[in-house]
């Protein structure tokens, strides 16, 4: 890390000097300021807004606490149902107290525009954002990112491509059939919905096909969209072959399986690739834990880091950073082996 002692030492100026140059001291003649200036550009040096912004305060003896804040924002209202969202939401606050930070939450809407809340993270000296997904279907997120560091979450804004973390869907769905072929079951229904798997960028569909594919010889995998699942269900099971498990995150499935008399899991075994903690009507799902309070945590990183490197705006090589789930047992599937 470049300091003021290796920009002095270039410059053939004191660390004093240098510092004066950098908070724009008009003491410090103009050639000597440009001379800061050069030598720092060199070096390749980089401001950290948090810390100048710090020392600012601590110089015109104004510091109002040593806590830095960081925005939320939700781009539309979400209810109490979205766990993972929520999951990332607490993550990333227990992340951001961590590091110094608060969190302010905001919900885009009738009551807030995109503009007002510019002017109001403006006001508060906000510079980072978190943005939660949408539960919906892909939307465009309307904001001028000009002086602000932003993170998003999955693939469910479309634009403009931000720096995004994201659960890695494509690997956690080959970990799960690996674990379910591993269990002895060679006969397996996905179940997933189009809008969801858009939201996902296909990562679990394109994973279950390419993992059918590799084994066909010796597994059988199929893919049903819900609806025609429960179409199928609704006439009662009659027209529904019937698999040696399902892998949905519909947990609901489970309810209305056993509506037709299908015992999970002694006649089909279920497994969610993103199980809940509080379980399905109180048992324990077996599935992919996605490690969304992790997810919400590197969020909080990665923006932490944007803010200190000052790398404000729309990335022109925005990073995307993926963490892997982990395999969960549970009581809706056990083993033929």
């Amino acid at each position: 890390m470049i300091s003021y002692r290796d920009i002095a030492k270039r410059a053939g100026v004191s660390t004093m000097t240098v510092s004066r140059a950098m908070r724009g001291d008009p003491k410090v003649r103009a050639v000597t300021a440009q001379k800061v200036e050069a030598a720092a550009q060199a070096l390749g040096y980089v401001r950290n807004p948090i810390a100048d912004s710090f020392m600012k305060q601590v110089r015109s003896k104004r510091v109002l606490s040593g806590v830095s804040r960081i925005a939320w924002v939700y781009p539309e209202k979400v209810n109490s149902g979205a766990h993972v969202i929520d999951a990332y939401y607490r993550g990333a606050c227990e992340a951001a107290r961590a590091s110094g930070f608060e969190v302010d939450r905001f919900v885009l809407g009738e009551a807030l525009s995109s503009r007002s809340l510019r002017r109001i993270l403006q006001a508060r000296g906000i510079r980072g954002m978190l943005i939660s997904p949408t539960v919906g279907d892909l939307v465009d997120f309307d904001f001028d990112f000009e002086g602000f560091a932003a993170v998003m979450f999955g693939y469910s804004l479309r634009s403009p491509d931000m720096n995004r973390v994201s659960s890695h869907h494509s690997v956690n769905q080959f970990a799960l059939l690996a674990h379910i072929r591993e269990l002895g079951y060679r006969d397996v229904l996905y179940v997933s919905n189009w809008q969801q798997e858009r939201r996902l960028n296909f990562g679990w569909l394109a994973s279950t096909l390419a993992f059918g594919r590799e084994h066909q010889s010796e597994m059988r995998i199929r893919h049903v969209y819900l609806d025609d699942f429960e179409e199928a269900l609704a006439t009662g099971g009659s027209s529904l072959q019937l698999p040696e498990v399902i892998v949905s995150c519909h947990q609901s499935l489970i309810g209305r399986l056993e509506q037709i008399g299908c015992r999970i899991p002694e006649d089909v075994g279920f497994v969610s690739p993103t199980v809940r903690p509080e379980g399905y009507r109180g048992r324990r799902l077996a599935g992919m834990n996605q490690c969304s309070e992790l997810i919400g945590a590197r969020a909080v990183e990665l923006l932490s880091d944007s803010l200190a490197m000052n790398r404000l705006g729309v990335p022109e090589h925005p990073v995307t950073l993926l963490v892997r789930g982990q395999w969960c047992d549970g009581e809706t599937l056990q083993s033929k082996c």
